[in-house]
């Protein structure tokens, strides 16, 4: 599939997007809106939607990391469609909400990622990265310590 929207290089990357992005990223963005709305009621509704949007742009941005794209030869880079290097949606790691921070930084080492998808109901919650479960683990040493 080719890119209809060209972003510009990165690294000696193209890098662009089909149309249906943006539809895929609206929908996203109208879900995760909903999902604000629903948890945060005192937030305004601009709050909620540029919350809503950045983390929709921000979902999109973790599926292709540095991982994948050590995974092309240098020498393609500039052939290469973001399409072909990102870790297809079906082979992401998911976790729930009530999964242990402990053991989704277990499945990040073991799986050698950076991020897992938190599902709840087959929907898309959020975004859990590893520095977040670090920076929470090293406040929580630094409180006790007090």
């Amino acid at each position: 599939m080719q890119a209809q929207v060209k972003l510009g290089r990165i690294a000696g990357i193209s890098i662009g997007l089909h149309y249906s992005w943006f539809i895929i990223a609206f929908l996203i963005a109208v879900s995760l809106a909903d999902h604000f709305h629903t948890v945060t009621p005192e937030w305004s509704k601009a709050v909620v939607w540029s919350a809503a949007i950045i983390t929709g742009v921000l979902f999109f941005v973790a599926l292709i990391t540095p991982h994948e794209v050590k995974g092309v030869d240098p020498e393609r880079w500039a052939q290469t469609s973001v399409q072909s290097a990102m870790r297809p949606l079906a082979q992401l790691q998911t976790v729930t909400a009530d999964t242990p921070a402990m053991q989704a930084l277990e499945i990040m080492s073991r799986n050698d990622i950076n991020q897992l998808l938190v599902v709840s109901n087959g929907r898309v919650e959020g975004v859990l990265s590893r520095s977040y479960i670090l920076r929470y683990l090293q406040t929580h040493a630094e409180l006790q310590r007090r």
